[in-house]
């Protein structure tokens, strides 16, 4: 008992001195159901040189134009991480999916089922916990070496643990 209340007292601390919440920005929710709302089978580029794809016609047959409205917005988005690059103790690079099954024994999920984030000064490990990540959200398809690479990218500001109640009141922010 005593160890959930010193949690939690720290956890108000931190949230009283404004840890992990990003100051100034209106980030707008965004679900995994709106970002795999479509069918999303792209044809590889020829060629193995970097190929990026961000013209709208093109972005249009496989993304909603509510979603592509989001291109170069603040966003946040709830999921899980899966970690692709790490500097140090600190995680970089990682996948945000809407669920835990593409670990090692899950299945690959839709070329739109998940976001490419990348935290330039690094993030905690959280290991099948839910996490809601904030950032400035790009459609675009990436390709890298004739591999795809993304559809979505985040850049991020900041990744919360844990659903929360609303994205008003974030649980601790890491």
């Amino acid at each position: 008992m005593k160890c959930k209340i010193r949690y939690w007292v720290v956890a108000v601390a931190l949230l009283a001195c404004g840890a992990g919440v990003a100051q100034g920005k209106d980030y707008q929710p965004l679900g995994f159901d709106s970002l795999a709302a479509k069918v999303y089978e792209p044809v590889a580029p020829e060629g193995e040189k970097k190929v990026v794809r961000k013209d709208e016609d093109y972005l249009k047959e496989y993304v909603l134009d509510s979603v592509l409205a989001l291109d170069g917005k603040s966003v946040e988005i709830v999921g899980y991480m899966l970690p692709i690059s790490t500097k140090g103790e600190k995680v970089d690079e990682f996948l945000l999916m809407p669920d835990t099954g593409a670990c090692c024994y899950g299945a690959m999920p839709a070329f739109n089922s998940f976001v490419y984030a990348r935290a330039k000064k690094g993030t905690n490990l959280f290991d099948n916990i839910p996490i809601r990540v904030r950032g400035k959200l790009k459609v675009e398809e990436v390709w890298q070496s004739g591999f795809f690479s993304h559809l979505y990218f985040l850049e991020v500001d900041e990744v919360l643990a844990g659903f929360g109640k609303s994205p008003q009141e974030p649980l601790i922010g890491l």
